[in-house]
């Protein structure tokens, strides 16, 4: 079962996703993927029936390893101009690293293997 599956989105409410900062579950060296696993809520006859595993698989270039992120990283990125434009489009990624750095955001452990 995949994130963005039709079919299996049409039966559930509540999916959170795996969150914008979280655990790799799986990592995929040869194809360079990581997959990420959370819970969500199974919708039936209009009533919440209970929790089912979830998934996304994401190509490496798709993500930041936070846990090479050093605090103030951010700035090398913003404070040169050559590489400012694509700086923006990761922008949110390396703020978040930052907050994780500050103790202001903690990863999403939640997941149907934990």
């Amino acid at each position: 079962m995949h994130a963005g599956d039709p079919q299996q989105s049409a039966l559930c409410i509540g999916n959170p996703g795996p969150g914008l900062f979280t655990v790799v579950r799986e990592w995929q060296p040869r194809a360079r993927r990581a997959k990420f696993r959370w819970e969500r809520t199974q919708l039936r006859h209009g009533q919440r029936d209970h929790e089912v595993g979830d998934s996304i698989t994401v190509q490496q270039g798709a993500l930041l390893n936070i846990s090479a992120y050093r605090p103030g990283d951010y700035k090398q990125f913003f404070q040169d101009h050559r590489t400012r434009a694509k700086y923006l489009q990761w922008a949110p990624l390396l703020l978040a690293a930052e907050d994780s750095y500050g103790g202001r955001l903690t990863p999403s452990m939640k997941g149907p293997d934990l």
